[in-house]
């Protein structure tokens, strides 16, 4: 009997506790070898704790290979699975896929226990893969795969890149979540509880995506090392798709997967166009958008608050940092800081939730520098009482031009093995806060740094209402302004004479000036705090 088979897992990783997102790629290549008559079933670890085991009860002869999407906070748990998966049954082969595998092909591939990887994008690769295992044929004949060779498996042997065309998005059918429990990622995620908490009603959520990859070249990103050029959706597809997942799963908001959402505004405005035509009422969610989008000629007030009318509600603008020098000179960025602070004038006085997401870490950068993006935050923040931030640290990867600067630093080359790099980064802990990178400023300040600015930017912002929700099991206490008031300033003064004791030198004065603007000012009275993905939280 011909094997039709193909298993597809989604590892675990330890430090997760739950994740806003399915797992898009597995359900799309899912949807793809359904289309080719293939037999498929998705292990998920974030939905099901014993998903292992129930793999391996469901492993048999007629499973053509088991597929597994690899991060890297989730290698650690990746290879335990591969490793008992080939204990199980030592003839199944296992397909890596994903970040790790794309960044390390080679050194994944000197493991026992994986057989093949899929470079980069792979959908169509992993389909290609199954057909041509299902018929016999050579699997050399398909871009985009690592594998080794028959003769010596220590020879490992590539097909050659795909160009970024073999894996165009308008290719792609709309994706099926029946592979997955979609019920919990659809209701239980970030984004559909912050939407419940704005107005009380339930919500579903779906990823979706308007395009893939990115044309800029920012130093950081994984789309700048692979050079993945952005390849769009017209904005017909993306709307069928939206009515096809309100239809069959009865979804009102969508989250945008893009990297680079507002890329075209001609799209922007089409979209804008069909939704109105047919008196839709959607929420978009997780826009990722350019700072240098910020513009009168391109989203100006218009255009945003015309999004807004049609269920724009959360916007993630990429900042990266508060100094023009990191910002420009070193990440490459192309954005100003007049370009920034206009998104945060023209979304003041809407109903739309803003996060900026920042990074810190880059080798050359200070703390004068870091205290610079603090200050842009705060004063993003006066601007606009809906901005968020997240504050990340710098992962530089193979391909890009900061990976041969760090490596040093990091005890990481593009040959580190799966066991060396799982013991530098065991998604557990953050490696940052262990000293494990090094630069010019120590990482382990930095974390304790990031606490109490966010520690410090709650209580700068927050009202008395605040403390009093804080409070609600003194009610004596709460009720007594006094000492509501009194116990706020405490809680301020101390946050800022622990910043102070950094010894910050000339950041102690926008620091202070800020301080008391808050204090005297005292705008907000109902501010939520926010956690780190930027939504809020009570």
């Amino acid at each position: 009997m011909c094997k039709n088979k193909v298993f597809l897992i989604s590892p675990r990783a330890k430090v997760a506790q739950i994740k806003t997102y399915p797992p898009v790629a597995l359900c799309l290549i899912a949807t793809l070898l359904e289309q080719e008559l293939f037999q498929v079933k998705i292990f998920d670890g974030y939905n099901d704790a014993n998903y292992l085991e129930h793999c391996l009860e469901n492993l048999d002869s007629d499973v053509l290979y088991v597929g597994i999407s690899v991060m890297c906070a989730e290698l650690a748990e990746t290879k335990r699975v591969s490793e008992k998966i080939k204990k199980h049954s030592k003839d199944m082969l296992i397909v890596w896929g994903g970040n790790h595998p794309t960044l390390y092909p080679e050194s994944c591939l000197k493991e026992v226990y994986v057989d093949y990887v899929v470079h980069d994008e792979g959908a169509f690769t992993a389909v290609e893969l199954a057909n041509h295992l299902k018929t016999g044929k050579d699997v050399s004949t398909i871009k985009g795969l690592y594998y080794k060779d028959s003769q010596d498996s220590k020879e490992i042997r590539f097909t050659g890149k795909k160009s970024p065309e073999d894996e165009h998005p308008d290719k792609y059918p709309v994706i099926s979540y029946d592979y997955i429990d979609n019920k919990e990622y659809f209701e239980n995620n970030h984004f559909s509880k912050a939407l419940e908490q704005h107005d009380s009603k339930k919500h579903r959520s779906a990823c979706i995506f308007t395009g893939m990859g990115c044309s800029y070249s920012c130093l950081f990103c994984i789309n700048s090392c692979l050079n993945r050029s952005y390849r769009e959706i017209s904005a017909e597809k993306v709307y069928s798709a939206m009515k096809f997942y309100n239809k069959k799963y009865n979804i009102d908001s969508f989250i945008f997967i893009d990297d680079n959402f507002s890329f075209n505004k001609e799209k922007l405005i089409k979209l804008c166009d069909l939704l109105e035509k047919n008196n839709e009422n959607f929420y978009w969610l997780r826009l990722c958008t350019r700072g240098n989008y910020f513009t009168k000629d391109f989203i100006n007030q218009e255009l945003i608050t015309r999004m807004v009318k049609n269920g724009a509600r959360f916007l993630q603008v990429g900042v990266e940092s508060g100094s023009k020098r990191i910002r420009e000179d070193f990440y490459q960025k192309g954005i100003t800081t007049e370009q920034i602070i206009y998104s945060a004038k023209i979304t003041k006085n809407l109903p739309i939730l803003v996060k900026y997401t920042t990074i810190i870490g880059a080798p050359d950068e200070t703390i004068d520098d870091v205290f610079q993006t603090f200050h842009l935050l705060m004063k993003l923040k006066l601007i606009n009482k809906n901005a968020r931030y997240s504050i990340f640290h710098l992962m530089p990867q193979p391909g890009n031009k900061l990976f041969p600067t760090l490596m040093p630093h990091m005890n990481v080359t593009e040959s580190i093995s799966v066991d060396d790099f799982v013991k530098i980064f065991p998604g557990e802990e953050s490696y940052y806060s262990e000293g494990k990178i090094k630069n010019k400023i120590d990482l382990q300040q930095f974390e304790i740094v990031k606490f109490y600015f966010n520690f410090f930017m709650s209580l700068a912002l927050a009202g008395p209402d605040i403390v009093k929700n804080k409070l609600k099991i003194f009610p004596l206490i709460r009720d007594n302004r006094y000492i509501t008031g009194g116990f706020l300033a405490f809680l301020r003064l101390l946050c800022f004479w622990i910043l102070l004791r950094f010894k910050l030198r000339s950041t102690r004065f926008p620091l202070l000036f800020y301080f008391v603007a808050y204090v005297l000012r005292h705008p907000f009275k109902n501010l939520e705090l926010c956690n780190d993905d930027g939504l809020a939280i009570q």
